[in-house]
């Protein structure tokens, strides 16, 4: 079984955030098939909707929907590629005590769920939303929520004052307001000319570098967006931005020594407390064949993620177990990614890759019982 040469294909990440861009095809819209059926188990709860960003935009990247319920909380679907999503919270589950709470006894259809159950959405970059499910009654009909609006959070560069600002002159400042005011109309080209500007006046404009290489990488300009950042980073060494996006570009490329080299440089100047920086320095070791590095950034992302909102780390954890060939814990962490994320993009795959494990678990149990 080889593992390694697996990896890029199953870890299909569905988030945005300063360290993620790899994510399932968007051109291929991700649906989820309900059961409807009267003789399953647990009665349906099917609801539909659609995730917009407050500028009224889709999110460029899937949203995780999440079901919270007396504080347990499981992915349950992603919306597609036009900001949809259609699910049976009750779907895939093993048994009633584990399905939705009703607000009476029974699981039968057309019940109403108990007051203690959400359903949330979660995207980095953007503020967790959750609208609740009392009321909403269970059964073969589908509950549309309607749109529900994420919000943004300014970007970590943004939100603190870089070292370099109180240096930058109002004439660079002007160019920089004026860069930001067309980018966010949509206005690429008018943008960049007045980020450019604004490093004619003052080179060591560490936020202008940003934003440009940020447009730059954003029409696919790699070479000058990766230097961009680059001279970000020379500005001003202390802001975290320039080293997510150079992470981005190195994801894009597979380049997994950058990715390891741009996460430990992270890991030097902030406070390490991001699960998912740890989980992508594990992943570029996991590339380079360093499987005991990326079992000690895991364990150390594992320990910062007790609400599992990186539950890739358990799918990334079974694989480093099944290279080491300790198939009983490699079965532990992809079914507990499985039990977390059902409906991840990348589910049927471990479904397979987990149904082989499981084989090579058994295989060698009856070696070592004769």
């Amino acid at each position: 079984m080889a593992a390694r040469s697996l990896f890029s294909v199953v870890l299909l990440l569905t988030s945005l955030s300063a360290f993620t861009q790899i994510v399932p095809d968007l051109a291929n819209p991700v649906r989820f098939p309900v059961d409807t059926s009267t003789n399953a188990r647990t009665a349906p709860v099917i609801i539909s909707g659609k995730v917009v960003a407050d500028d009224g935009a889709v999110p460029t990247q899937p949203v995780a929907v999440q079901r919270m319920c007396n504080g347990q909380v499981r992915t349950v679907a992603y919306t597609d590629a036009s900001g949809s999503f259609q699910v049976d919270l009750n779907r895939d589950e093993q048994s009633s005590s584990v399905s939705l709470p009703l607000a009476s006894e029974g699981t039968g259809a057309g019940q109403k769920l108990g007051v203690d159950c959400e359903l949330r959405f979660e995207l980095d970059g953007f503020a967790p939303h959750a609208i609740p499910l009392t009321g909403i009654t269970s059964g073969p009909s589908v509950t549309n929520v309607g749109t529900v609006i994420v919000h943004r959070i300014a970007r970590s560069s943004e939100a603190t004052v870089s070292a370099t600002a109180m240096a930058v002159p109002d004439k660079a400042k002007k160019e920089f307001e004026k860069g930001k005011q067309a980018e966010s109309k949509g206005r690429w080209a008018a943008a960049k000319e007045k980020f450019k500007n604004a490093l004619q006046r003052y080179p060591k404009f560490a936020l202008a570098w940003l934003e440009l290489g940020r447009l730059q990488a954003q029409q696919k300009e790699i070479t000058a967006a990766r230097e961009s950042f680059q001279n970000a980073l020379s500005a001003d060494s202390k802001l975290i931005d320039p080293y997510a996006e150079l992470t981005n570009l190195a994801i894009e490329q597979k380049q997994w020594k950058d990715v390891v080299e741009t996460t430990d440089r992270v890991l030097q100047v902030s406070d390490a407390n991001s699960p998912k920086i740890w989980f992508y320095n594990a992943a570029g070791n996991f590339n380079l064949g360093r499987i005991d590095q990326a079992e000690k950034s895991l364990m150390r992302g594992m320990r910062l993620d007790r609400e599992h909102r990186v539950p890739q780390m358990e799918y990334l954890l079974g694989l480093v177990f099944a290279r080491k060939q300790d198939y009983p814990s490699a079965v532990t962490h992809v079914s507990e990614y499985l039990r977390l994320s059902p409906n991840a993009p990348d589910s049927a795959v471990a479904r397979q890759q987990l149904d082989e494990f499981q084989k090579l678990a058994e295989s060698a149990a009856g070696q070592a019982s004769r």
